[in-house]
């Protein structure tokens, strides 16, 4: 019959084709039947490497962290009138003369890692160093003119409004900043198709991620009273989630194969920089969640992957034996 003559078509008889040598039974059989028959467990993907891709989101989180402990430091350091109580920090607990020393040498020594092993990767591209480096060094330039008489407007955004208005908004654009963040391009897989590299250099990072980060900053900028003060912190903020993707994605394709501590190393650099700037117990809360994100997250994903089945039958494609 004309059924009987697409099944053998379907199955391969006729064709170079291997035949599934399971037939999908009777009508009698249940559907647990059908799934033990043709369920198998899908392949599992190692620990190492799901620890290693939930280092990435840890270390967003703890740039998300290290930016309002910044922030917090430089309210401190503007108010110096007697009454007011600047929050305690581990930093604090260090001899004040080797206070700039610490945070100078955990600054140089994240700097250097960074830029080794960025300058390591073998990314090719239609952008030459060259133009790159020129491209990159205006922006600077023209950003840092641009943010310094900027920096006087920025004070009055958020005048008529609360500072714990300010502070919630400020983290809900953090919150957003992480959940859009690419992942995928921190951990050195995926490359933006279709845009024209022979002109700017993109930002590859997530946008919508971007434009949070700096929506928060704006917000948080507006607190400070010196311009001084507002401009630092606004080029901070551009370093940290403008610039450092493309290095970490660059330093990620470079340790793939070799050298596949230094992500691990670099994220260690960023805990100690940020937990010198936070008091004890909010260390701790940080802590607590930087751990959950890159160890148990990842652990109990691999847990689950036990229970992971997929179902191949004589309905999926045939493939050619």
């Amino acid at each position: 019959s004309k059924k009987a003559s697409k099944r053998r078509l379907w199955e391969g008889e006729n064709h170079h084709i291997a035949p599934n040598s399971k037939s999908l039974g009777t009508k009698n059989e249940t559907y647990d039947e059908i799934f033990k028959k043709f369920a198998t467990k899908s392949p599992q993907t190692p620990l190492s490497l799901l620890a290693a891709r939930g280092l990435i989101v840890g270390q967003e989180f703890i740039l998300t962290c290290l930016l309002l402990a910044s922030h917090r430091v430089a309210l401190d350091e503007e108010n110096r009138s007697p009454e007011y109580q600047p929050t305690p920090t581990i930093l604090s607990t260090f001899q004040p003369t080797t206070q700039p020393s610490v945070l100078s040498f955990a600054w140089i020594s994240f700097i250097l890692t960074t830029a080794i092993f960025s300058r390591i990767s073998s990314e090719s591209n239609s952008i030459t160093q060259k133009e790159k480096l020129q491209t990159r060094g205006a922006d600077s330039l023209f950003m840092a003119l641009f943010l310094r008489f900027l920096a006087g407007v920025l004070q009055t955004l958020t005048a008529s409004y609360s500072s714990d208005t300010v502070h919630a908004l400020a983290i809900g654009g953090l919150v957003l900043h992480l959940l859009a963040c690419d992942f995928d391009y921190a951990n050195g897989y995926a490359e933006s198709s279709g845009v024209d590299t022979k002109g700017r250099p993109p930002f590859k990072g997530g946008t919508l991620s971007l434009t949070a980060a700096f929506f928060s900053t704006i917000l948080l900028a507006s607190r400070l009273e010196e311009n001084v003060s507002v401009y630092i912190f606004v080029t901070y903020s551009v370093i940290l989630f403008g610039m450092y993707p493309a290095a970490r994605h660059r330093v990620a394709i470079a340790t793939k194969s070799k050298y596949k501590a230094v992500p691990f190393a670099m994220t260690l650099q960023l805990v100690f920089m940020t937990f010198l700037l936070m008091s004890t117990n909010e260390a701790i809360f940080a802590g607590a969640i930087f751990v959950t994100l890159c160890l148990l997250v990842p652990g109990w994903v691999y847990v689950l992957q036990s229970s992971k089945m997929q179902l191949r039958g004589p309905w999926d494609i045939a493939h050619v034996s």
